[in-house]
């Protein structure tokens, strides 16, 4: 008589119990082509990928190296919190683009200058594998598009490397200790960044190098020491393609709030010329607001207007010698068992009243059972649209509807 039974902190014990994830286990588990997800299952190794694996996600595991996905197809690999310490084996991942090894106790990240395709390296919350050798190796990606290396103390010179990749199009260093911009006094060749996140660090100042990156379009700049409200605006107002910014959490905010409602937002919005689109993860201005909510509701109504043409037509079913004729924009289905129609017989203006005193759309009369065309003749049931055609036995009406297309023959 057993009803519930909970299992209470037996997920450390679940995880000692696992061992090497095989292929065929993976095979068993899978949800979507050419995908293997195990996470927070306690694998302490995995066998070498099949060649239909083309994106792994094994997170939360006991991994200590990415041995398995060696000579692989694997596209995209995720093995963060795991406990990783080196990346080798990478140069023998011909396919591999995107690489997520964050909170793994990694030493260094060099190896991964030997993933040929590699786009996209996301080593959040890796203290001890940002040193300049580290980093001068990641510089050496000559793919690299996107790179993450947030939550850990980076030291400046060891950035050198790193803003001189023209490849790169996302930077995230929040949290990374930075004590000025990331390039420091010198030139860089970012021209081609897109997205730059440099939140939480003790940035006093904007220099004139920011200026240098004309394709920015999101600038996070959020809880740093900025002061000089006109230098740092004047620096900001320089980026053309600007349309996400964040400026909350620095000395500048306070000060110009003080100058009364609004003047913060007035003032940031004003210096980019109009050109902003979100400030601190809203929306820029009352005028953008109200455009995204017109386009929100335009979609919304496009997609009633789609889901309208396709739903199905309202359908007249033949009882005997009289329709019964389906009422507003909704069909009233009548099903009728084969069963009782010769014992009870229903007459058309039974049915229509029932349909008139129910709210449901469905009107049933016992159990389907074997339902054809042959079963919708011996019930009477005439002037249909059955013509032969076959219908899968059903055991219930719900099946029975969801098995037949409304409108069909089948109807």
């Amino acid at each position: 008589k057993l009803q519930f039974l909970y299992l209470i902190d037996t997920h450390d014990a679940a995880r000692s119990t696992m061992g090497v994830l095989t292929m065929a286990q993976a095979e068993t588990a899978r949800t979507k082509p050419g995908e293997l997800s195990a996470v927070g299952a306690g694998w302490t190794d995995v066998e070498p990928l099949a060649e239909w694996v083309g994106k792994v996600n094994l997170a939360e595991n006991k991994l200590e190296s990415l041995g398995f996905a060696e000579g692989s197809g694997v596209g995209c690999l995720m093995v963060a919190k795991n406990k990783i310490e080196r990346l080798r084996g990478l140069g023998a991942m011909k396919k591999l683009k995107i690489l997520d090894v964050s909170g793994n106790p990694l030493r260094s990240l060099e190896g991964a200058e030997e993933a040929e395709a590699l786009t996209a390296l996301i080593a959040a919350r890796c203290p001890e594998a940002v040193g300049v050798s580290s980093l001068a190796a990641v510089g050496r990606c000559g793919r690299l598009e996107t790179l993450v290396l947030r939550e850990a103390h980076v030291p400046l010179p060891s950035l050198q490397p790193i803003v001189r990749m023209a490849t790169l199009t996302k930077l995230s260093l929040s949290q990374c200790g930075l004590s000025a911009m990331p390039w420091g006094t010198k030139p860089h060749r970012l021209a081609n960044l897109t997205e730059l996140r440099l939140a939480h660090n003790a940035i006093p100042a904007v220099d004139a190098f920011l200026s240098a990156c004309k394709a920015l379009k999101i600038l996070d700049l959020g809880h740093n020491n900025l002061t000089d409200v006109d230098g740092t605006l004047a620096r900001i107002a320089e980026l053309p393609k600007l349309t996400h910014l964040t400026l909350q959490g620095n000395p500048l905010e306070a000060a110009l709030e003080t100058r009364g409602d609004g003047a913060y937002r007035e003032r940031v919005v004003e210096a980019c010329r109009g050109r902003l689109k979100y400030l601190d993860n809203d929306y820029a201005t009352d005028e953008f607001r109200a455009k995204k909510r017109q386009k929100k509701e335009e979609g919304a109504a496009k997609r009633a207007k789609k889901e309208e043409a396709a739903a199905p037509k309202p359908v007249a079913v033949s009882f005997g010698e009289s329709p019964v004729k389906p009422r507003g924009e909704r069909a009233n289905f009548v099903l009728v068992s084969p069963e009782l129609a010769p014992v009870a017989p229903a007459t058309a203006e039974d049915i229509e009243k029932d349909l008139e005193e129910g709210d449901g759309d469905v009107f049933t009369m016992g159990k389907m059972t074997n339902w054809s065309s042959t079963a919708a003749k011996a019930s009477g049931l005439r002037n249909s649209e059955f013509a032969g055609e076959k219908v899968k036995a059903t055991s219930t009406a719900l099946d029975f509807l969801t098995q037949a297309p409304v409108g069909s023959r089948a109807w």
